[in-house]
């Protein structure tokens, strides 16, 4: 697991409230998909939030009255929530749809750009992606078997509540077709006293719905215990400042590269606290209105500050502003011409010595220590403009490398 806030800034864990099945719905539409029969390119996702009971509904075109209609078909079959969690496509904002909506009187949770994870729906498009890149060989045949998907979805136990969501809807396990085995829960029914087999249904799912809630139960203390050593938990207030996450596009043609973007935005300024961790920002820059960024796209606002170098025997910092030493400065022209000139001084002089000088191969040097100390070398900074190190042309620049230059600015020389 990596560190703790390598991941960023979240809000606390907080899971969906619900008490009753088909109250709160999420919807998502996967596509568009290679044109199939009947002209379907996409895939209307419907998922109760409460049993995790999943309608699937391919679409030849996707529009706000084309899912409008398809939630009234399912509304009319399971009942009408009271809530639907949706992101911001353009069906779900449509004016159709909102219309709709308010006159059956649900009400539209919108999730956050960029926060996928907010919609319920995410977790069976997954599974439903895994069957169907398995059962098409076919591309174009993708839309054969969503029947036979949806049926394995409602029968198959859910992790979330440890029951099927067949079982939690109709009190009853729905054993597959080419099971012989006959998995009845409430037995058989008796003609002379139907209201005994209701009433065994009923206990069925009041069993079924209590062993759901203690595992409910369970796992959201398991993830809110992963959640919290994962991420650092913080909350923003209103005129705070935050940076915000950028989300860029490559284009070729203007020689743009995401990767090399900067990963963070402009200075953002907290004007409205939404639900869900969600904020309404303005940037400062130019006054531009951002209505909804989930807490996990921003970070909070740190100011960049000069950096201060201290002098010696300094044991606080200054507010006055400090100029930049000049010895790590960029040498200017005149330096560089200087160098060039000391260069070929020494050079000269050298080149003099060297042809007053005789050697006498017999004197051998008496051993013992040198009367006079050699002097250290001076560090250099050589900036080469040929491609021959140390030619003619290379441009050396001394650089004071004593330590009292060092403790002028306050640097240690280690």
């Amino acid at each position: 697991m990596p560190e703790k806030g390598d991941c960023g800034c979240v809000g606390e864990y907080t899971p969906h409230n619900i008490s009753e099945p088909w109250e709160t719905v999420a919807v998502d539409l996967m596509g568009p998909k290679p044109t199939g029969i009947n002209q379907y390119k996409w895939l209307l996702v419907i998922l109760d939030n409460y049993t995790k009971y999943v309608e699937l509904f391919p679409l030849s075109t996707a529009t706000g009255a084309i899912v409008a209609a398809k939630f009234h078909e399912v509304g009319c079959r399971h009942g009408f929530p009271k809530k639907i969690i949706s992101d911001n496509g353009p069906q779900f904002i449509s004016n159709v749809y909102k219309e709709y909506c308010k006159k059956m009187g649900v009400k539209r949770a919108l999730t956050s750009p960029f926060n996928p994870s907010a919609n319920p729906t995410e977790r069976a498009n997954r599974n439903l992606k895994m069957m169907l890149a398995i059962f098409s060989d076919v591309h174009s045949h993708w839309p054969r078997y969503l029947n036979d998907f949806a049926f394995a979805s409602r029968t198959g136990i859910s992790e979330a509540t440890g029951s099927t969501p067949m079982l939690l809807n109709t009190g009853r396990n729905v054993p597959p077709p080419w099971n012989p085995r006959i998995i009845s829960h409430a037995g058989k029914l008796d003609k002379n006293n139907p209201q005994e087999y209701v009433n065994r249904l009923l206990v069925t799912i009041k069993n079924a719905m209590s062993i759901m809630c203690d595992r409910v139960q369970k796992n959201y203390e398991r993830h809110r215990d992963l959640h919290n050593k994962k991420y650092n938990i913080i909350s923003f207030e209103i005129n705070d400042l935050v940076w915000k996450k950028t989300h860029y596009l490559s284009a070729k043609e203007e020689k743009f590269s995401a990767g090399l973007a900067k990963r963070r935005d402009e200075p953002w300024r907290i004007i409205k606290v939404l639900g869900g961790h969600a904020y309404k920002l303005e940037k400062l820059a130019d006054g531009s209105i951002e209505p909804s960024v989930n807490i996990k796209q921003l970070t909070p606002y740190i100011p960049e500050f000069p950096i201060e170098f201290w002098l010696e025997g300094q044991d606080c910092a200054s507010k006055a502003p400090q100029d930049t030493p000049n010895w790590v400065e960029t040498p200017t022209l005149v330096d560089l011409e200087r160098s060039i000139a000391s260069k070929n001084n020494t050079e000269s002089a050298d080149a003099i010595v060297s042809e007053n000088e005789v050697e006498d191969p017999d004197q051998v040097p008496e051993p013992g220590p040198s009367s006079e100390q050699e002097p250290e070398p001076e560090l250099v900074h050589s900036l080469d403009i040929t491609a021959n190190n140390g030619g003619a042309n290379s441009i050396v620049v001394p650089a004071p490398a004593t330590d009292d230059a060092m403790s002028r600015y306050g640097v240690c020389n280690s």
